[in-house]
């Protein structure tokens, strides 16, 4: 039975559906059937590849078409129904629409202080009043995540810091208010005692001051609410921190890198990129990372999630680059078989590169494709025949 259907992070990318007897997808005595349905307009538009499944929730991203009767057919426009469907049968279903704009799209700009398009400065808006207090985070932003951290209903962002120096600059977490814009909150704990968003753990440690590099939110433990993974760099060691979310207190982390990690989460190398994913269908997600540039090693890692409670040893999808960079990593379903596989690019002599999931929590070894060097790629369903496609694009114009 599906109990809610909600949009996660960005509209018409993904959906969750929260409710009970979805059944487990690993479930040996239950192989054969896990789909979500979108159904309307006598057209019935299946998805298996899942990004979760569990008995209690589902995350799967919306469709853009699919392929039937050998054509590509665009998810309709009108209003859909959406139902899971396993080998115990169908769910009641719930209402789902795809809204599109009816005409141009325009953008208002909310971050400029001085917002004098119409020349009057009377109309000028200072950005803390809708960005939060402070309105910068005082060092650059290099990275930054869009969700509903404390599961209010209002989306909240995540202002990752490039230049974090305890008590000096750090990253804020500007959560989404009743009204238009934001109330911004330090996510650090300072020296002097005063509390920031997280907390550390109860050893006290802190993680050195370090560049962040890129930040995905996750939901690690299944408790429904969004946990943290930086990746961070500094000249004197680099770390994947991880923060839980508090369970009694919505707006508080628990810093538990070290429970998550290890104290030696990666080896040599440098962490540049996360995405996330249930690689091998358990319900927990998993991490890959990549380890970029720094006269050392590259590689791509994949961290299988341990039950909710800390990752399994890194496995390696690629073997090591000595002196080169793996810039991007991203899972992408690039077979028939559901189960996500690791894309990843490089920055410097390397080009693209897929690696298949064996279904045994490793992966096959990658096969190379495209011009060279390439630095990031992206994945979508770009002719709307149900099949994950894929753009890379490199450093020096090139576009693939």
């Amino acid at each position: 039975m599906i109990e809610s259907l909600t949009a996660q992070q960005r509209v018409y990318e993904h959906i969750e559906l929260r409710g009970s007897g979805f059944g487990e997808i690993n479930d040996p005595d239950d192989p054969c059937v896990h789909q979500v349905v979108f159904s309307g307009d006598d057209v019935e538009i299946t998805v298996e590849n899942v990004y979760v499944w569990r008995d209690d929730y589902i995350r799967v991203r919306v469709p853009v078409g699919a392929t039937i009767d050998g054509s590509a057919v665009p998810i309709p426009k009108t209003p859909l129904l959406v139902s899971v469907r396993t080998s115990a049968g169908t769910s009641d279903p719930l209402p789902f629409q795809v809204i599109t704009s009816a005409g141009t799209v325009a953008f208002l700009e909310r971050t400029n202080i001085a917002n004098s398009n119409d020349g009057d400065p009377t109309n000028d808006e200072d950005i803390s009043t809708f960005l939060g207090d402070p309105p910068m985070n005082l060092a650059q932003t290099k990275d930054g995540e869009i969700g509903d951290f404390d599961n209010d209903g209002r989306l909240d962002i995540f202002d990752a810091n490039s230049g974090n120096v305890r008590n000096e600059t750090y990253p804020l977490i500007r959560y989404g208010r009743d009204s238009d814009g934001f109330d911004a909150f330090p996510f650090e704990r300072r020296l002097n005692g005063e509390p920031g968003t997280f907390l550390l753990a109860t050893n006290d440690v802190y993680i050195q001051d370090a560049i962040t590099y890129d930040l995905d939110a996750m939901d690690l433990n299944n408790d429904l609410f969004l946990d943290l993974v930086q990746a961070t760099q500094e000249d004197t060691g680099s770390y994947f921190r991880v923060f839980i979310r508090r369970a009694d207190d919505p707006r508080r982390y628990d810093e538990q890198t070290f429970t998550w990690m290890g104290t030696e989460p990666f080896g040599p190398g440098r962490p540049d990129d996360l995405d996330h994913i249930d690689a091998d269908r358990d319900g927990f997600v998993d991490l890959v990372a990549t380890l970029r540039f720094n006269g050392e090693v590259g590689a791509v890692r994949f961290f299988h999630n341990n039950s909710g409670e800390s990752f399994d040893d890194w496995v390696s999808v690629s073997e090591e680059f000595n002196g080169q960079s793996v810039h991007d990593a991203f899972f992408v379903f690039a077979n028939s078989d559901a189960l996500p596989d690791i894309g990843f690019c490089s920055e410097v002599i390397k080009s693209c590169a897929v690696s298949i999931n064996t279904g045994d929590g490793l992966f096959a070894p990658p096969s190379e494709f495209g011009p060279s060097p390439m630095i990031t790629g992206a994945v979508g369903d770009f002719n709307g025949d149900g099949i994950e496609d894929l753009t890379v694009a490199g450093g020096i114009g090139q576009f693939g």
